[in-house]
């Protein structure tokens, strides 16, 4: 009976380490400048797609499709 509490104690201490390591970390990168959000990067790169004159990764087109069935997606959960 004690083993598997033991166990269980030690798992859990293993992920709460592996989170707040993790957070500690992230929140180091970003406090020093060398970690940005996911919304940060894809301006980033949209801007730089316009200053090079490059194609962007994604399409007008795509962006459309992907907000039309995340809309469908949003709206069939909000008619539960």
């Amino acid at each position: 009976m004690v083993i598997p509490l033991v166990h269980e104690l030690w798992k859990t201490s293993q992920q709460s380490y592996s989170l707040l390591a993790g957070t500690a970390s992230s929140t180091i990168k970003m406090l020093v400048g060398k970690c940005h959000t996911g919304h940060y990067n894809l301006i980033e790169r949209f801007f730089k797609a316009i200053l090079d004159d490059t194609r962007l990764q994604v399409t007008a087109d795509e962006g459309r499709e992907v907000m039309r069935v995340y809309e469908k997606i949003v709206s069939g959960l909000n008619s539960c």
